[in-house]
């Protein structure tokens, strides 16, 4: 691989400021024109303010400050209030190709600071742009493979929720949390407390990492306390939840776990999240909302098709991890050169010439 590897600021502007951001409250869930901010899903809301669309009509990548999160967008867009910065490439670079490029690299998570100021001590590798494009384009195809088998697993989950809905969505939501459970806080665990293990550790946003103990012995649901404030999550066996998320204990006889586990999604807690500095939620709001509760057996029988539903979602996951871990190979054959070598052959010399071509426009020898 023919490539020169140049400074960040070289290849990359940042083009956050100057442009309107939409704050969180004001986002609707349709509209003509989609909202990009730092969270996990491409599409983060709506708005039909024409006044708010981004002033840029090409690709760019979007970068999520406290969440590292990449993003490539292709098409008219708002830019949300929440910690995101735009980049834009040098016309030396594909877009596609930078973002393929950025995630891999290994960004260690600072909590809820901003990370940016670290991306930018990458030098970014520069190759002939007909490469990049071959690039590109196998591990399009890759992703794709990966997007459908993604897609089948939230049909699973789909079929969940469409079950809940059906068997309990009627009934009148009158009794209040705290009289179904305890929220109680997870504990603390330093990185340097940690030992290897198999216990997973649980933050607000899911597994962080693994540890020799469990704080948690029974299965239990964990809710989201600060960061990622409101997410619910049903753990299985030993856990250690961390102080950044609430645990659960049933108090009533007659809840199912699992059917406790729909109602907090179904209640989407997030929303209650006070969003000043770090992201957190008040322990008594959720408490004081309310749930129904159902015939103790339409709750058994939900939890039976549930669990059933959630075997087979474990062994497609072998098909998911099988999937996940080939495209990772590609992503990282694509960068060291292996991925494209047999292409290059019979090309070097105009690959040659085109590296020549884009030094010159980014003024480098």
């Amino acid at each position: 691989m023919t490539k020169v590897n140049i400074k960040f600021e070289l290849a990359i502007s940042d083009e956050t400021g100057g442009n309107k951001k939409v704050k969180k409250n004001e986002y609707l869930v349709d509209g003509r024109y989609p909202i990009i901010d730092q969270g996990k899903e491409i599409i983060s809301g709506y708005t039909n303010d024409e006044n708010n669309l981004f002033k840029f009509n090409q690709p760019l990548i979007l970068f999520g400050d406290h969440t590292r999160i990449f993003k490539y967008i292709d098409f008219p867009f708002c830019l949300g209030a929440d910690g995101v910065k735009v980049l834009l490439p040098h016309k030396s670079f594909d877009a596609k190709y930078l973002y393929y490029f950025f995630n891999t690299l290994n960004i260690d998570s600072k909590g809820y600071s901003r990370h940016f100021k670290f991306i930018k001590k990458f030098e970014i590798p520069l190759i002939a742009k007909s490469e990049q494009k071959r690039i590109v384009e196998i591990l399009d195809q890759a992703d794709e493979i990966r997007q459908l088998r993604k897609q089948a697993d939230d049909k699973s989950n789909e079929i969940i929720s469409s079950l809940f809905y059906k068997m309990f969505g009627d009934l009148e939501k009158d009794t209040l949390l705290h009289e179904v459970m305890e929220l109680k806080y997870g504990k603390g665990l330093p990185k340097s407390k940690r030992r290897k293990g198999n216990i997973p550790v649980y933050g607000s946003n899911g597994v962080v990492d693994y540890h020799d103990k469990h704080f948690m012995k029974n299965d239990t649901i964990i809710v989201g306390r600060k960061g990622s404030a409101g997410e619910v999550q049903l753990v299985r066996g030993a856990s250690w939840p961390i102080d950044t998320t609430f645990y659960t204990e049933i108090i009533k006889n007659d809840v199912e776990l699992e059917y406790l586990f729909f109602a907090l999604k179904q209640l989407d807690l997030r929303k209650f999240a006070i969003i000043t500095g770090v992201p957190g939620i008040n322990r008594d709001t959720i408490l004081n909302q309310k749930i129904a509760i159902p015939d103790p057996k339409l709750q058994s029988r939900f939890s039976r098709i549930y669990n059933q539903i959630s075997d087979l979602n474990e062994k497609q996951q072998c098909s998911s991890n099988s999937i996940d871990s080939l495209y990772t190979n590609l992503l990282s054959k694509a960068f060291d050169g292996s991925l494209t070598e047999r292409w290059r052959e019979g090309r070097m010399k105009e690959l040659l010439q085109e590296m020549e071509e884009q030094k010159k426009y980014l003024g480098i020898n």
